[in-house]
């Protein structure tokens, strides 16, 4: 019963703070949407900043389910592939952004923290998918495996960097950035057989 109350608590203020950001809800938003007492809300958590926690822990589930949807039965040159397009298209840029430019600002400790565990989240997904391509022939096995995961890591961040700094008056769009990315990894992974699949997908549609 505990336990079904502090998850409806979670839930209930995953949802505000998604749709208003995390400064404008405060607690008494929240208990005013479960028509509870501060007094019980207390009992579960005891400050704001412990909930904004546990949220950003469901948010981050909520990708990692996600990703794991769409790249369910694909091999490794088409997962690199996905991956890199939904990042040119900002398919997982939605009302997240507001809650997340939030938490950066407001609360840095946890921003810290969680980016921290998402990018080594991030790191051992990559891992997993090199290993994966050298078994299935598609990866090159001369590949410093740790290695290259950690320079597509630094790779991937300048790419963020620059997304953050465009303008209005651009000259290179983001989804540009992405493919030409994506083009230096496939060089220097793929073996003959990764180039013929990736070779065989249309990376030009918009």
């Amino acid at each position: 019963m505990a336990e079904d109350i502090k998850e409806k608590i979670l839930s209930t203020a995953y949802a505000l703070f998604r749709q208003r950001g995390v400064r404008d809800v405060t607690i008494d938003d929240i208990c005013r949407s479960l028509s509870m007492s501060k007094k019980t809300f207390y009992q579960y958590y005891s400050q704001k900043e412990d909930l904004v926690a546990a949220a950003v822990d469901v948010h981050l589930e909520e990708k990692r389910r996600y990703f794991e949807n769409i790249l369910r039965g694909r091999n490794p040159v088409e997962v690199l592939w996905v991956m890199t397009d939904m990042l040119a298209r900002k398919k997982t840029a939605d009302s997240d952004s507001r809650m997340a430019a939030d938490i950066r600002k407001y609360y840095p400790d946890i921003f810290i923290q969680k980016t921290k565990s998402r990018k080594a989240e991030g790191m051992r997904i990559f891992l997993e998918i090199i290993y994966q391509g050298m078994e299935a022939g598609y990866v090159r096995r001369d590949l410093d495996p740790e290695a290259a995961v950690l320079q597509l890591a630094f790779m991937h961040q300048g790419m963020i960097l620059y997304q953050d700094s465009l303008s209005g008056g651009r000259r290179v769009s983001y989804r540009r950035v992405c493919l030409a990315f994506l083009d230096v990894v496939a060089h220097a992974l793929f073996t003959a057989e990764g180039w013929e699949i990736y070779n065989s997908m249309d990376k030009n549609e918009e």
